[in-house]
């Protein structure tokens, strides 16, 4: 593949930012700035723009909204370790399908939409349940 050459011009202190970040990947200045490039070119429009809407709305900038939610999930996760042992439970964003377009994992509004129905029907039956409680409770 043909590579084309591109000029960045960045603060001096986001050059030492960049640096040092990069020399803690392991990765140099160029490679780095690759895969931050290959990061956000993949993202899908609509998930990018609810991290920059949850940006927005919380006054910070969406490397903050992606790292504190990913560390939310790995702090979930570490609990359920720690009181079961260990954890092996079913990722599901990360649920492949079968279908014409061949084996494939879900990703951007697609695996949104499967989640959400999936979630939305969780949160009813939950609910549902709790109605159910506060209603048996009001006849004693």
């Amino acid at each position: 593949m043909a590579r084309e050459m591109i000029t960045l011009r960045v603060e001096a202190e986001q050059l030492t930012e960049i640096d040092q970040a990069a020399t803690a990947a392991g990765l140099n200045r160029t490679e780095y700035l690759l895969k931050a490039a290959d990061f956000m070119t993949k993202f899908d429009k609509g998930t990018f723009e609810k991290v920059q809407s949850y940006a927005k709305n919380l006054n910070t900038i969406e490397a903050v909204v992606l790292q504190n939610m990913f560390i939310k999930y790995l702090a979930q996760v570490g609990a359920k370790k720690q009181v079961y042992g260990s954890y092996s439970g079913i990722m599901e964003e990360f649920m492949t399908v079968h279908d014409d377009k061949g084996p494939r994992m879900l990703t951007g509004e697609e695996l949104y939409n499967v989640l959400l129905d999936k979630y939305t029907r969780d949160e009813k039956h939950n609910k549902d349940k709790r109605d159910k409680k506060i209603e048996d409770y009001k006849n004693i």
